[in-house]
């Protein structure tokens, strides 16, 4: 594993149902192998910002094709590795409430074969 540090930009969305329910997807640790879970979202591409970045992954990771209300609500920084390099994830997030059923929209998801897992959990 490499010592640089790779700076990756990145856009998170809590997206939230009727029943105040957030989706959540499931990876696991490349150092450990321990599994966590974290909001849809990823990497800007070049000339993104972060609001298009966040409408993007959303579509791409759900298929969710417009939200009408996207509320940036806070940044973080944090240091893992990603692709075998310690990386420092600059994060911009934003939460969307979205009408429907999140399960139905996990099931859907989980079929793909793309997701370690996903689930919703109440906020």
């Amino acid at each position: 594993m490499s010592e640089e540090i790779l700076i990756r930009k990145t856009a998170r969305v809590l997206l939230v149902n009727d029943l105040d329910r957030a989706l959540l997807f499931k990876s696991f640790s490349e150092t450990n192998g321990d599994s966590f879970w974290y909001p849809p979202g990823g990497g800007l591409l070049e000339g993104e910002d972060f609001e298009q970045a966040a409408r993007r992954e959303i579509f791409e990771e759900t298929g969710i094709a417009h939200l009408a209300d996207l509320h940036q609500f806070g940044t973080r920084e944090s240091i893992f590795v990603f692709q075998s390099i310690r990386t420092l994830f600059d994060e911009v997030w934003f939460y969307a409430l979205v009408p429907g059923n999140l399960p139905e929209l996990i099931s859907e998801l989980l079929l793909t074969g793309k997701l370690e897992g996903a689930r919703t959990l109440p906020i």
